[in-house]
């Protein structure tokens, strides 16, 4: 989306330097190496207070010029979703029911996280705050899940004027609601 947000600015790829990161660009941006860090929404804010201290400066693509899309998809092979129906349905229910539980107690949820993942999971200031960040991001305008024409038809119409897809499909080639409430 950088090449649509630059756009909505009167700028291109030219007018920016970009620089390759390995891993997390906020860790250069702390250096002052770079000016700007393009980061995932919910975890480069967090990043940069629990590692500065200080609040970051934010700018929302959707708030630049990119379509405001869907962040929270799951994913199958459509064949299988076709023969599994129920099981498709049973699982986003048992994952719907899971998310809810973990937004109502978010200290129980991230203690849940570092007990699976002891290895990875980082500091508890660092993990609550990721996840408080991220709860808001969770449920659309239409409950968990949903996707809409509109959101895909910007989305691809976007992307074929950045010249980052040939073509937009309907949005149903995209997307289905057809497994949501079980």
């Amino acid at each position: 989306m950088l090449p649509v947000m630059l756009k909505s600015a009167g700028l291109t790829m030219d007018d920016v330097k970009q620089v390759a990161a390995t891993s997390t660009t906020i860790v250069l941006l702390l250096k002052n190496k770079i000016d700007v860090a393009t980061e995932v929404t919910n975890l480069g804010g967090v990043e940069y207070e629990t590692s500065s201290g200080r609040k970051p400066e934010v700018l929302l693509a959707k708030d630049a010029g990119a379509p405001d899309t869907p962040i929270w998809v799951y994913i199958s092979n459509q064949t299988w979703a076709q023969q599994n129906p129920d099981l498709v349905k049973k699982w986003l229910a048992a994952t719907k029911k899971g998310t809810e539980y973990a937004i109502a107690h978010p200290e129980e949820a991230v203690g849940f996280f570092e007990k699976a993942y002891p290895d990875t999971a980082s500091s508890h200031q660092y993990n609550l705050a990721a996840w408080e960040a991220t709860i808001p991001l969770l449920q659309g305008q239409n409950g968990f899940f949903t996707q809409t024409d509109q959101q895909w038809t910007a989305f691809t119409q976007t992307l074929v004027a950045a010249q980052q897809l040939d073509k937009a499909l309907p949005p149903s080639d995209y997307y289905t609601n057809a497994y949501i409430g079980a």
